[in-house]
């Protein structure tokens, strides 16, 4: 009888904060893609291939407006904020594992705006106009000073 007691306490105490904790959760949309690219890179007599994973996912909040607030079929607000989060992979064997993994983060308006292009040295992701540049020979990205906030990077060892 005394378990039966300390659980249904139990119960009617954390019950009410669980259903509180649900009410004020922001919903999100989530978006993932994934793209495979591979390139290339002299060094010296010889030429490397190289090949960058980057996984792309997009959050959203979904946001409603205020005057719908206790409607069935509420109306969406567009323009909210998303947080794109790549997940870059990049792998310059044979095995199956990859080499060194970078996350890039950043706010992203409506416009498509990301960008990868090969160079001699690796390759470089333009983003509305920000760069951040990958040397795969020295295993090292460089972000011009400017720049530097508008990133936010994640970088470790893959394994």
């Amino acid at each position: 009888m005394k378990n039966f007691k300390s659980l249904f306490l139990a119960i009617t105490f954390f019950v009410p904060f669980t259903f509180f904790a649900q009410e004020t959760e922001v919903e999100k949309e989530l978006t993932k893609e994934t793209m495979v690219k591979t390139y290339k890179v002299d060094k010296g007599n010889m030429t490397i291939p190289y090949e960058v994973k980057i996984k792309n996912k997009v959050e959203q909040p979904i946001k409603l407006e205020k005057e719908d607030k206790k409607e069935l079929n509420q109306d969406r607000i567009v323009d909210t904020d998303k947080m794109v989060t790549k997940s870059i992979w990049i792998d310059s064997d044979v095995d199956d594992m990859y080499d060194n993994y970078i996350e890039l983060s950043y706010v992203k308006e409506a416009d498509e705006d990301f960008m990868i292009e090969s160079n001699t040295k690796g390759f470089v992701i333009k983003v509305r106009g920000k760069e951040m540049n990958y040397s795969f020979l020295d295993k090292e990205y460089v972000i011009k000073e400017e720049d530097n906030n508008f990133f936010i990077i994640t970088e470790r060892e893959s394994k």
